[in-house]
């Protein structure tokens, strides 16, 4: 399955692209490198130099990061993030895109309520968005950047999105990025 090909939508694609460019050139020594969604299931695999130092899975969530007491995210991702973490003896993290913060959860293995719960969009595209969740406390969530680096929306995109919507979420990213001085 090519990536996005089932899942996600060119808008998110989109998105996702521009959170794992801006934390590429904010963390300039790291490289955040697209894995293939049906093979891996997480979304980057880190490198620095050149040697695998880490795994990240990325979400968009359209709301503030203070809007809600905790962070709900497939029980499935988080499983595969802490094999990963246990099978390759590096580390793995979590990136969340509020409207208002960009923020990171780490330590997925240290702390984290193992709570599984029923969890899902009440907008569902189809019977796999609602699975069992982990439940992840506001205090294991750190803001890394204050503001949305990866798009100018507020809200979830309903149905799948147009061109015209991925060229001005892309043009927001590289704009964003230049104005913060990094280079690509």
């Amino acid at each position: 399955m090519k990536r996005g090909e089932r899942f996600e939508t060119p808008t998110y694609l989109a998105i996702e692209e521009n959170v794992r460019m801006f934390l590429s050139c904010k963390y300039k020594s790291y490289g955040f490198y697209p894995l293939a969604e049906g093979s891996w299931v997480v979304d980057w695999a880190v490198y620095s130099n050149g040697v695998l130092c880490g795994f990240s899975e990325f979400r968009r969530r359209f709301v503030n990061m203070e809007q809600y007491p905790d962070f709900r995210f497939s029980a499935a991702k988080w499983a595969k993030l802490v094999s990963l973490q246990e099978t390759f003896n590096v580390p793995s993290a979590f990136y969340v895109q509020y409207n208002d913060a960009l923020c990171v959860i780490r330590g997925l293995d240290d702390g984290v309520t193992k709570q599984f719960v029923p969890f899902g969009r009440n907008q569902m595209r189809d019977a796999m968005d609602a699975e069992p969740s982990v439940i992840i406390p506001r205090e294991k969530i750190e803001a890394v950047h204050l503001g949305c680096v990866s798009d100018p929306l507020t809200k979830r995109p309903t149905g799948r999105s147009c061109d015209g919507d991925v060229e001005e979420i892309r043009s927001f990213g590289l704009d964003y990025r230049g104005g913060m001085g990094f280079s690509e």
